[in-house]
This record gives structure tokens, C-alpha cells and sequence, in this order.
């Protein structure tokens, strides 16, 4: 049987749902009895569907491989942080020089992990000034000048994509990515449920949303085109 996909955006929802489920699903009507077994059902956070669709995109682009089957994406937060170190521990040449000035309390992994999670962060929220940064144009996410104290970011990240760039062939960031791969998955040049055991089934269900994102929404729009979406909002005008 193929798994349900949930998006939850929670682990306190993802917790609620499954117990509800159990106190519903496979019960005893009759009996008024409540088996307490909620299985085969996949809850996932929202992030995880553009994952899904940037990995069926790239194993679309000739890599000869299903998502399932290829390498993990060097731009995912948890890989991000190994490059970081890699940068950060080399030559810092270029670097802002309070990135590696390091006192006892403070270990350089301990510094790139959070550093890892604010790029992912980027690359979700303000892909356009990710773009600007690829470019030599240090904005911010209004689209003016980054003030000086925060200019390590551009220069760090650009040191970043370099090292992934020169290793990794045809891995752009998900930034330059993503509108690419929501075109492609709209026309149905890209299927997501032919990825393995990466697949999304013919059905997904959003739950527990209080908005839908302006990242988010452009997912469900594409995906919507060749599965059924359902959406259990918080609020009807979400």
C-alpha cells in the first residue's frame, strides 16, 4: 500500500494528528473501540516538498538516476554545514575575519551550524537576494545596499557556492533552481510519482497551515496539476 503524504508544520501538530488518527482509523465502530494504531502515513514539514521536487527535477536533468538513487544535495542545511567548515577552517582569505576568531566558548562547528541554517533559510525566504549575492550585488532582502557589519554574509556565501560549485557539476543553489523545476513539474516534464521511494502519491494532504506561504504556495500550485491537494487550514482564509 502506498504511504499518505501529510504536511504538518509542527512536531506538536504532527504528534496531535497521529493520536487523533488513532483514536479514528481501523476502529471498532460497533464495539466503540479505538484500536490506537495510526501507520503508514508519512508527516512531513512543508520544506520537505521542495526537496521532493528539486530532487525529481534533478534526476530529470540526465543524471540517469531517481531521486531515491542519486547523491544528497550538497545545498540541504545538514550537507551545507560540512562545506561551511571546509570554508571557514581553509584559507579566510576574503572572510570577515570575526568568522574565524574563535574564543574558548565558541567551537567552529558550533559556529557554522546556525550559519548553515540562516543560508537555508535564505534560500527559502529571500531567494532573490541569494541571486544578487551569486552576482556580486550585496542587497538585502529590500533590495539596498547591505549595511557593513552585515556584509560577511554575501562574502561567506559566496565562498560557499564556490567550493560546491567547483565540486559538485550542475548543482546550482535551489534559488536558481526552483522556478525551473515548478515549470517542469507543472507541464509534466518532471513526475513526482515515478521517483522511487521518493514518490509522492496521487493524493497529499497540508494540515494544520495558519497561512499559506508565498514559498509554500507555488509548490501546492504546481504540484496540484497532476495530484489531488487537499488543504486543512487553520483559517478559510488562509
Amino acid at each position: 500500500f502506498q504511504q499518505e503524504w501529510v504536511s504538518v508544520p509542527s512536531l506538536g501538530f504532527r504528534n496531535y494528528l497521529n493520536q487523533e488518527l488513532a483514536l479514528q482509523l481501523g476502529t471498532d465502530r460497533e464495539k466503540a473501540q479505538a484500536d490506537g494504531i495510526s501507520a503508514n502515513i508519512q508527516m512531513v514539514f512543508p520544506g520537505a516538498l521542495r526537496w521532493l521536487i528539486l530532487d525529481a527535477d534533478r534526476a530529470g536533468q540526465g543524471s540517469g538516476q531517481s531521486a531515491a538513487e542519486q547523491i544528497v544535495d550538497p545545498w540541504r542545511a545538514e550537507r551545507l554545514v560540512w562545506t561551511l567548515l571546509e570554508v571557514l577552517s581553509g584559507s579566510s582569505s576574503g572572510l570577515d575575519e570575526r568568522l574565524t576568531n574563535l574564543n574558548s566558548a565558541v567551537s567552529l562547528a558550533g559556529r557554522a551550524l546556525p550559519i548553515s541554517l540562516l543560508f537555508d533559510r535564505y534560500m527559502v525566504h529571500r531567494p532573490q537576494m541569494i541571486l544578487s549575492w551569486i552576482d556580486h550585488k550585496d542587497f538585502g532582502p529590500d533590495g539596498s545596499d547591505l549595511p557593513e557589519a552585515q556584509l560577511w554574509q554575501p562574502s561567506l556565501f559566496r565562498a560557499v557556492h564556490a567550493r560546491i560549485t567547483a565540486q559538485y557539476t550542475n548543482i546550482a543553489t535551489p534559488s536558481e533552481r526552483l522556478e525551473g523545476a515548478l515549470s517542469r513539474v507543472s507541464s509534466g516534464d518532471v513526475k513526482l510519482g515515478e521517483q522511487g521511494k521518493k514518490s509522492l502519491p496521487g493524493r497529499i494532504f497540508v494540515f494544520g497551515q495558519s497561512v499559506i506561504s508565498a514559498d509554500l504556495g507555488p509548490l501546492l500550485t504546481a504540484v496540484s496539476k497532476h495530484h489531488k491537494v487537499t488543504a486543512l487550514l487553520l483559517s478559510p482564509s488562509a
